[in-house]
Protein backbone atom coordinates (compact mmCIF):
# COMPACT_ATOMS: atom_id res chain seq x y z
CA UNK A 1 0.00 0.00 0.00
CA UNK A 2 3.02 2.21 0.74
CA UNK A 3 4.07 1.11 -3.14
CA UNK A 4 0.66 1.92 -4.24
CA UNK A 5 0.87 5.65 -2.39
CA UNK A 6 4.41 6.15 -4.46
CA UNK A 7 3.29 4.78 -7.68
CA UNK A 8 0.37 7.66 -7.52
CA UNK A 9 3.11 10.29 -6.05
CA UNK A 10 5.56 9.63 -9.10
CA UNK A 11 2.45 9.49 -12.12
CA UNK A 12 1.64 12.94 -10.28
CA UNK A 13 4.86 14.36 -10.54
CA UNK A 14 5.68 12.87 -13.65
CA UNK A 15 2.31 14.51 -15.33
CA UNK A 16 2.86 17.75 -13.86
CA UNK A 17 6.80 17.70 -15.44
CA UNK A 18 5.09 16.99 -18.62
CA UNK A 19 2.38 19.39 -18.51
CA UNK A 20 -0.74 17.30 -18.57
CA UNK A 21 -3.70 17.87 -16.11
CA UNK A 22 -3.86 15.16 -13.33
CA UNK A 23 -7.37 14.79 -11.93
CA UNK A 24 -7.61 12.21 -9.29
CA UNK A 25 -10.82 10.64 -9.77
CA UNK A 26 -11.01 7.89 -7.10
CA UNK A 27 -8.43 7.13 -4.20
CA UNK A 28 -9.01 4.75 -1.96
CA UNK A 29 -6.81 5.07 1.20
CA UNK A 30 -6.22 1.97 3.34
CA UNK A 31 -6.74 1.67 7.12
CA UNK A 32 -2.74 1.83 8.03
CA UNK A 33 -2.77 5.59 5.98
CA UNK A 34 -1.16 3.83 2.41
CA UNK A 35 -3.12 4.06 -1.07
CA UNK A 36 -4.91 0.85 -1.90
CA UNK A 37 -6.23 2.19 -5.49
CA UNK A 38 -6.42 5.23 -7.10
CA UNK A 39 -8.10 5.98 -10.25
CA UNK A 40 -7.12 9.13 -12.03
CA UNK A 41 -7.80 10.94 -15.18
CA UNK A 42 -4.74 12.56 -17.36
CA UNK A 43 -5.13 14.85 -20.16
CA UNK A 44 -2.39 16.48 -22.45
CA UNK A 45 -0.70 16.42 -25.44
CA UNK A 46 0.39 12.69 -26.21
CA UNK A 47 -0.22 11.25 -22.75
CA UNK A 48 -2.00 8.23 -23.62
CA UNK A 49 0.91 7.12 -26.26
CA UNK A 50 3.53 7.98 -23.55
CA UNK A 51 1.70 6.15 -20.50
CA UNK A 52 0.20 3.24 -22.59
CA UNK A 53 3.21 1.24 -22.08
CA UNK A 54 3.06 1.63 -18.20
CA UNK A 55 0.63 -0.68 -17.80
CA UNK A 56 1.14 -4.25 -16.88
CA UNK A 57 2.15 -5.01 -13.05
CA UNK A 58 5.03 -3.17 -11.10
CA UNK A 59 6.95 -4.98 -8.38
CA UNK A 60 8.98 -3.52 -6.28
CA UNK A 61 11.94 -5.46 -3.83
CA UNK A 62 13.00 -3.72 -0.99
CA UNK A 63 13.98 -4.10 2.97
CA UNK A 64 11.35 -1.91 4.79
CA UNK A 65 12.46 0.44 7.31
CA UNK A 66 10.45 -1.11 10.15
CA UNK A 67 11.67 -4.76 9.52
CA UNK A 68 15.29 -4.89 8.72
CA UNK A 69 15.86 -8.69 9.21
CA UNK A 70 13.85 -9.67 5.56
CA UNK A 71 13.01 -8.48 1.73
CA UNK A 72 9.68 -7.70 1.17
CA UNK A 73 8.10 -8.23 -2.42
CA UNK A 74 5.13 -5.19 -3.61
CA UNK A 75 3.22 -5.84 -6.85
CA UNK A 76 0.74 -2.72 -8.20
CA UNK A 77 -1.27 -3.05 -11.26
CA UNK A 78 -1.71 -0.93 -14.01
CA UNK A 79 -4.37 0.00 -16.36
CA UNK A 80 -3.98 2.83 -18.96
CA UNK A 81 -7.02 3.24 -20.98
CA UNK A 82 -7.99 5.85 -23.51
CA UNK A 83 -10.48 8.01 -22.83
CA UNK A 84 -13.35 6.64 -25.61
CA UNK A 85 -14.17 9.41 -28.46
CA UNK A 86 -18.17 10.10 -28.75
CA UNK A 87 -19.70 8.60 -31.65
CA UNK A 88 -22.86 9.79 -33.53
CA UNK A 89 -24.72 6.90 -34.69
CA UNK A 90 -27.80 7.13 -37.15
CA UNK A 91 -29.72 3.38 -37.60
CA UNK A 92 -32.57 3.97 -39.81
CA UNK A 93 -35.49 3.27 -38.35
CA UNK A 94 -36.92 0.80 -41.47
CA UNK A 95 -33.86 -1.54 -40.38
CA UNK A 96 -35.45 -1.72 -36.59
CA UNK A 97 -38.33 -3.82 -35.90
CA UNK A 98 -40.47 -2.74 -32.55
CA UNK A 99 -42.55 -5.17 -30.79
CA UNK A 100 -44.37 -4.49 -27.33
CA UNK A 101 -44.93 -7.16 -24.87
CA UNK A 102 -45.61 -7.36 -21.29
CA UNK A 103 -43.72 -6.44 -18.39
CA UNK A 104 -42.83 -8.56 -15.69
CA UNK A 105 -42.00 -7.07 -12.05
CA UNK A 106 -42.77 -4.01 -10.01
CA UNK A 107 -45.51 -2.22 -11.83
CA UNK A 108 -48.85 -3.37 -10.43
CA UNK A 109 -51.86 -3.65 -12.44
CA UNK A 110 -51.03 -1.50 -15.18
CA UNK A 111 -48.21 -3.71 -16.48
CA UNK A 112 -50.44 -7.06 -15.84
CA UNK A 113 -53.03 -5.73 -18.66
CA UNK A 114 -50.93 -3.45 -20.88
CA UNK A 115 -47.72 -3.55 -23.02
CA UNK A 116 -45.53 -1.57 -21.81
CA UNK A 117 -41.89 -3.26 -22.21
CA UNK A 118 -40.35 -2.74 -25.66
CA UNK A 119 -37.93 -4.76 -27.71
CA UNK A 120 -36.44 -3.60 -30.62
CA UNK A 121 -34.33 -5.78 -32.97
CA UNK A 122 -31.74 -4.34 -35.77
CA UNK A 123 -33.13 -6.59 -38.33
CA UNK A 124 -29.22 -6.56 -40.09
CA UNK A 125 -27.29 -7.78 -37.23
CA UNK A 126 -29.67 -9.07 -35.16
CA UNK A 127 -29.29 -7.02 -32.34
CA UNK A 128 -31.97 -6.88 -29.64
CA UNK A 129 -32.89 -4.28 -26.98
CA UNK A 130 -35.09 -4.51 -24.20
CA UNK A 131 -36.85 -2.32 -22.58
CA UNK A 132 -39.34 -2.07 -19.12
CA UNK A 133 -37.90 0.38 -16.51
CA UNK A 134 -40.67 3.04 -16.70
CA UNK A 135 -44.43 1.88 -16.03
CA UNK A 136 -45.12 3.45 -19.64
CA UNK A 137 -44.73 1.91 -22.98
CA UNK A 138 -43.61 5.46 -24.60
CA UNK A 139 -41.39 6.19 -21.26
CA UNK A 140 -39.60 2.58 -22.44
CA UNK A 141 -39.50 3.72 -26.34
CA UNK A 142 -37.76 7.26 -25.36
CA UNK A 143 -35.19 5.30 -23.01
CA UNK A 144 -33.95 3.10 -26.07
Amino acid sequence: MLFTGELVDMYSKYSEWRGWKWSPLQIQESDLGGVRSALVAVEGENAYADLRFEAGVHRVQRIPQTDKSRMHTSTASIAVLPEPEEVSVVVPSESVKLETMRASGPGGQNVNKRSTAVRLTHTETGIVVHCMEERFQHLNIQVQ
